[in-house]
């Protein structure tokens, strides 16, 4: 819950050491499972109700047009969009407080919520789970993930702006006659 939060923990991490101790025997996958997920949602449920609470404020600071260019995407791709912050370290609590401030319903956000955490709970203990007893390989593997994952992150948002940029200037050209 805490690296959800942002705190310097990546919320990997529990969820790895969570499968390596089931791997070690020292308590049941099937008892820690829920523990994880219930530890990510309240996570995440506390920056979707931060992003609800000021997150109308912060968005006075954008363009009207471009706040409604994200409710918009919210409205049309929420759930790809949660499912695959999900999978983007460092990013994700943006895209937390983003759905919040879109002003998304609860219960939509928590539905789709809970796909994206489920698919990362299972990923994460099932790696933790297979690797127990090779932690330090693990630890560089995803030391590696979370630096390619932010340079992929970080690229997609360039190659995004640069994209958005050519059809405003495409847009404010007049048409010839």
């Amino acid at each position: 819950m805490a690296g959800g939060l942002g705190l310097p923990l990546p919320e990997e991490l529990p969820l790895l050491a969570a499968g390596a101790a089931a791997w070690r025997g020292d308590a049941p996958l099937f008892a820690l499972a829920p523990v994880c997920l219930l530890g990510l949602l309240a996570g995440d449920s506390i920056l979707f109700f931060l992003g609800r609470r000021a997150g109308t404020r912060l968005l006075r600071l954008f363009k009207a047009e471009r706040v409604a260019r994200i409710e918009r995407h919210f409205a049309r791709h929420s759930r790809k969009t949660l499912v695959m912050a999900r999978f983007a370290p460092g990013a994700r609590a943006l895209f937390f407080l983003a759905a919040g401030a879109s002003r998304m319903t609860y219960a939509r956000f928590l539905g789709q919520d809970t796909l994206g955490a489920s698919l990362g709970t299972a990923v994460w203990l099932l790696v933790g789970l297979t690797f127990g007893a090779d932690l330090d390989r693990l630890r560089f593997w995803i030391s590696r993930y979370h630096r390619l994952g932010t340079l992929c992150m970080v690229l997609a948002a360039l190659a995004g702006f640069a994209l958005l940029r050519v059809r405003a200037a495409r847009a404010r050209r007049p048409n010839p006659p």
